[in-house]
């Protein structure tokens, strides 16, 4: 089954959501042991879940000629765009594509500091930003605001925190399933 738009206001807080911040332009809630933190434009968001143990970036797909992907994979499966923060540097960005469908790319952050892998630097981007967060394709250039992304992130991460460090005893017990290996 195909999972719903995942910046959908219902797929972001759906019944029995709990809000637990609200930043200018950006809202932080938690249903389960999910914390999503999504921009009003609904341009922009981000979650986190025991299950993942990582941050999960999404970002409107603004231009379907920006997905590109193996001739012989269907569909493409990557969204290339360019994003920057304020006036600083531009810089490329892959996210992945589940369906061609899909309104949304997805980027995977790995929390490992070990790792620094361009989801890591788009998270890195993405909480520099103190004015406008961008992005551009060839379809032209999308603006978000930023005022309140910072102290926004600075709690999505301490709620984040809070359930990867109730959950991650559990995790931790648990041998890695056979069949996630083979993916």
């Amino acid at each position: 089954m195909k999972p719903g738009n995942p910046l959908d206001s219902q797929a972001w807080a759906p019944e029995g959501s709990e809000t637990l911040g609200r930043f200018g332009d950006w809202t932080i809630t938690k249903n389960d042991a999910v914390i999503t933190l999504h921009s009003d434009t609904r341009n922009l968001a981000a979650r986190c879940s025991d299950a993942t143990m990582t941050y999960m970036a999404f970002i409107r797909i603004s231009d379907l000629g920006s997905i590109t992907g193996r001739p012989e994979v269907k569909p493409p499966p990557y969204f290339n765009f360019t994003a920057w923060a304020d006036s600083n540097e531009p810089a490329n960005f892959t996210f992945l594509v589940s369906y061609a469908s899909d309104a949304y790319a997805t980027g995977i952050v790995v929390l490992n500091p070990k790792f620094a892998d361009q989801n890591t630097k788009f998270w890195a981007v993405l909480k520099s930003a103190r004015s406008r967060f961008s992005y551009r394709t060839s379809n032209g250039t999308i603006s978000i605001s930023a005022v309140d992304l910072s102290p926004a992130i600075a709690r999505f991460q301490r709620e984040c925190f809070k359930i990867f460090k109730a959950n991650a005893h559990h995790r931790l017990r648990e041998p890695v399933p056979l069949d996630w290996l083979r993916r």
